[in-house]
């Protein structure tokens, strides 16, 4: 089995520097804008931000979990909200995570993975087979034509 270290699927970076903190993860003042009207709770417009802001970055939704400490922290820090990590963890297990995710997906025009991404991943996939041998190169070109693709018809890649 591959493991996602071994290909182009984006992922976090092992230590966030203060500078990725500074530039990828703080909202914008229109995003927290639509954050603040969207929830009622400091924990749940936390975990709003951070999914806005981390698939943004990543191009997918992650699970709260997998979010690094200092992302959090830093967005906890400016909403003014202690002890983060506990509430992720109840932010995970809501069901107002997944209308969230709904809200995201208006707020930037994205459509999820199923809507034509599968075909778009077989066709990548089967053109990269044709060229390569080994299994991280195919999955790396399959993914890549994937995401190619999904940024020119603004499709949400959810693998």
């Amino acid at each position: 089995m591959i493991n996602k270290s071994d290909s182009a699927y984006p992922r976090f970076k092992s230590i966030v520097s203060k500078k990725d903190l500074e530039q990828c993860y703080p909202p914008t003042a229109e995003e927290l804008a639509f954050c603040r009207g969207k929830t009622r709770s400091k924990e749940n417009l936390l975990g709003l931000v951070v999914l806005l802001k981390t698939f943004q970055r990543l191009g997918y939704f992650v699970n709260c979990v997998e979010i690094l400490k200092p992302i959090l922290a830093h967005n906890a820090s400016r909403l003014k909200l202690t002890s983060p990590i506990k509430s992720m963890k109840r932010y995970e297990k809501s069901s107002t995570r997944q209308k969230h995710l709904n809200l995201i997906r208006e707020y930037l025009n994205v459509k999820p993975f199923v809507d034509g991404g599968l075909s778009t991943l077989s066709a990548g996939l089967r053109l990269a087979a044709a060229t390569r041998e080994d299994l991280a190169d195919i999955i790396n070109m399959g993914v890549e034509s994937s995401f190619v693709t999904a940024l020119s018809s603004r499709i949400l890649i959810l693998f």
